[in-house]
């Protein structure tokens, strides 16, 4: 209770930091006078609130302002408060390129660095050390830093060393005029073991220089084997690998040191660092890896008899499988791979029998991609894979369930580049599914949508078994882990029901029947299915989830089906509503001969203006979704395509006609539009199509009066883009980042939407800056 009651109080002194009605000029106000206080408890609260407020408002103008105030209370300050400063300075990282006067902030922190308390120069180095990254290039910093590493102050020179590691990573002059400093304090007996330790990170950042590079590797090998302690030998190997991923010209010689340790050193933690520095490598460059490599990790791996370290070899295994260094693998090391990965695909352990699929599933994709016959193997990873996922569907733990991911995720790939195996493997999870609850049976449902996305047909004749399983799964959300992953059970039944009535929309367009009258009517039915899910998708609709894309995505695509089948009905005009006796005077009256077409010509002239407007709402959307991935960015932009060919293929076929008009058709306009179909999607290719009809038409037709073969060429179209399933993208369903935009005005007026008062004889000068926040997961 007591932990409840201090983590209640802790959330109300944060919510209370900078009310919302507050404008940043005020906030930072408020922290001023706190700083300005003569109580040292006053001041200590002020700027330990700085952080909140740089958060709030990460505005230059005020984290410049804010941080010339906090250098100031560091000039002048005790030891505690400059503690107090450091700590705000190592919080606000990202803010630091915000501060405009770099100068002036330096000059009130350096003046510090002169003072006789040891203390205080220490934590003057740590400030200068954390702000590296906007003051890399100041000699007289390096000078003093190069001092301190002088001092017998064990406080002050351990802050050296932390400054000396942070400008050493920023600065090529820095680095490459302390390295032989640092190399003769390690050599030399006077340094403590403690201290060679915190010096041998600065050899990380040796980089910048090819000889200083080559020194320091040639420096550490050589004290490897005089300090074989368990801290030493990790620190400098762990250096030696960060070194070579940034140089990458010892990275052959830093692999094979790493496999030399990982064979001969008995220690377990060496080995472990040992497999995370080879993944590193492995990630950084794939191709430097030889075969001989790869067979003494194989061997390493398979008679190591720790699960630990088989998890942490095949990890190594696995980024090497989905790089170039498996081209090298295949040809000379192949067996040994192939073999290791299948003696242990069945192991008991389920992730180390997860990486084994992993690895397994990439020897397929690369012999696929060389034209190999993959029969056989991609029938035995299958059967690995069904076992591997009844195996950890049966069980809840968490290690287990970030196993079933990793094999989940290999399913995925293996049904993308080798359909054959897609419908066992489907039914495998379906058949699985029915026994699951819980968190496996949400990643069973995610991996079946994965599947469905490359390989529709193999979820048809499941849909009714899935749909029911997807609602007997919203129905008990009752764990809080299952909560964690999905949103309450109502908003779920909403989502899933409008999810419903749209798949029944398109499922409506699938089979357009040959009669004209059932198209129409399929097409309307189609529309209806549409518009209830959109009223269903509405009322999932709360604030933690406003809906607002998908709710923009299917009404447009609703506007689309709507015009299509507007369309369709404007074609059957020249068969049930031939021209009036007065067309032909209607035309002489407004000037537009294509009049004499009757009511066909004021359709058109209506459908082409409605998809040129769709055209542009869906403009309008692609510029708008800039939190979207690449794959739902082409969706939108196929779609805003196809409906500017079928706005081209009216004008081009009807209302350019050449009979009434005196000009020949847009061809020109229309044909321009094949450089847009760029994607290899559905849609693209059946626009390509629809294309090389209308221009075999119109080269068949040109000149002549609007008939049937006109109207005919519309409809082929407009069929041949409704046949396409809509295909709903991934940002539909989840969003891979978060980007917010925050404005502040100049001069701030004193209540939000109050004009700003000026005076008539002065010139006001009206400020806007923002900034741009964007995250990897979204908010």
């Amino acid at each position: 209770m007591a932990t409840v009651s201090a983590r209640l109080t802790m959330m109300g002194m944060e919510s209370s930091y900078g009310e919302p009605e507050q404008d940043a000029n005020t906030a930072l106000m408020e922290l001023d006078k706190g700083l300005r206080s003569t109580k040292l408890g006053e001041q200590c609260e002020a700027i330990v609130r700085f952080p909140r407020l740089f958060e709030k408002y990460p505005f230059p103008i005020l984290i410049n302002s804010a941080f010339l105030k906090l250098s100031e209370v560091f000039r002048l300050g005790s030891n505690f408060l400059r503690l107090c400063v450091l700590k705000v300075v190592q919080q606000s990282q990202k803010q630091l390129d915000k501060i405009l006067n770099k100068d002036e902030f330096l000059r009130r922190i350096f003046t510090v660095i002169h003072s006789n308390d040891p203390v205080a120069r220490a934590i003057t180095l740590r400030v200068l050390g954390s702000v590296a990254v906007i003051i890399q290039e100041r000699k007289n910093v390096h000078y003093s830093i190069r001092n301190s590493l002088d001092s017998h102050d064990a406080v002050e020179l351990e802050a050296a060393i932390f400054a000396a590691t942070r400008f050493a990573a920023e600065s090529r002059d820095f680095a490459v005029g302390i390295c032989n400093k640092v190399a003769d304090m390690i050599q030399g007996l006077a340094t403590p073991v403690e201290m060679k330790l915190k010096l041998i990170l600065i050899f990380e950042h040796m980089h910048h220089d090819a000889e200083s590079a080559a020194k320091v590797r040639h420096l550490c090998i050589r004290m490897l084997p005089s300090y074989p302690g368990k801290a030493f030998v990790i620190t400098t190997l762990h250096s030696l690998s960060k070194l070579a991923a940034a140089s990458l010209m010892d990275i052959p010689a830093q692999v094979s040191l790493l496999l030399c340790y990982l064979d001969t050193d008995p220690r377990r933690v060496i080995k472990t660092l040992a497999l995370q520095d080879l993944r590193m490598l492995a990630k950084e460059a794939p191709h430097m890896w030889t075969s001989e490599n790869i067979e003494l990790l194989c061997q390493f791996t398979s008679t190591t008899p720790y699960d630990g370290l088989k998890i942490g070899g095949f990890s190594v295994l696995s980024t090497l499988s989905k790089s170039v260094a498996f081209a090298t693998l295949n040809l000379q090391a192949g067996s040994l791979v192939t073999e290791l990965c299948t003696n242990f695909s069945y192991h008991s352990n389920a992730t180390v029998s997860a990486f084994a699929v992993d690895v397994m599933t990439n020897i397929v994709i690369s012999k696929i991609s060389l034209g190999k016959d993959v029969t056989k193997s991609s029938e035995e990873v299958a059967m690995a894979m069904e076992a591997l996922i009844i195996g950890c569907a049966c069980s809840g733990s968490k290690k287990v369930s970030s196993a079933l991911k990793t094999v989940l995720c290999c399913v995925s790939v293996l049904c993308k580049a080798c359909p054959s195996v897609a419908s066992d493997l489907v039914e495998g999870i379906t058949t699985t599914l029915t026994t699951t609850t819980g968190l496996a049976a949400i990643l069973l449902c995610q991996s079946l949508a994965a599947v469905g996305m490359h390989q529709p047909s193999v979820l048809t004749n499941l849909t009714s078994d899935i749909k029911d399983m997807f609602m007997s799964i919203s129905q008990n959300i009752d764990n809080k882990e299952q909560e964690e992953l999905m949103v309450a059970s109502e908003h779920l039944f909403f989502w899933l029901n409008s999810l419903q009535s749209f798949c029944e929309g398109e499922d409506c367009l699938r089979h357009l029947h040959s009669k004209k009258s059932n198209i129409i009517y399929q097409v309307q039915e189609s529309v209806v299915h549409y518009e209830r899910g959109i009223a269903t998708l509405k009322a999932a609709v709360t604030p933690p989830y406003p809906l607002d894309f998908q709710c923009r995505y299917v009404k447009l695509r609703t506007q689309m089906l709507t015009l299509h089948c507007q369309l369709l009905l404007g074609c059957q005009t020249i068969k049930t509503c031939p021209p009036p006796a007065i067309a032909s005077t209607v035309a002489l009256a407004t000037g537009q001969d294509l009049q004499n077409c009757g009511r066909l010509a004021s359709q058109m002239q209506q459908c082409y203006i409605s998809f040129q407007s769709l055209a542009n709402q869906f403009g309008d959307l692609l510029q708008s979704t800039f939190d979207a991935d690449p794959a739902t960015l082409e969706n939108i932009e196929s779609i805003q395509q196809s409906c500017l060919l079928m706005s081209h293929a009216i004008d081009a076929l009807v209302l350019s006609n050449r009979m009434y008009n005196g000009k020949a058709s847009s061809q020109v306009d229309l044909f321009s539009l094949d450089t847009s179909f760029r994607h290899g999607n559905q849609l693209s290719i059946a626009c390509q199509d629809a294309m090389r009809n209308i221009h075999e038409v119109l080269l068949q037709v040109e000149g002549a009066a609007i008939t049937q073969l006109h109207t005919e060429c519309l409809w082929k179209t407009s069929v041949t883009l409704l046949k396409v399933p809509l295909g709903f993208p991934r940002y539909f369903f989840q969003s891979l980042q978060s980007t917010s935009i925050k404005l502040a005005v100049s001069p701030t007026p004193r209540n939000p939407g109050d004009p700003v008062p000026v005076q008539n004889d002065t010139h006001l000068a009206l400020k806007i800056e923002g900034v741009v926040q964007h995250g990897s997961r979204p908010v």
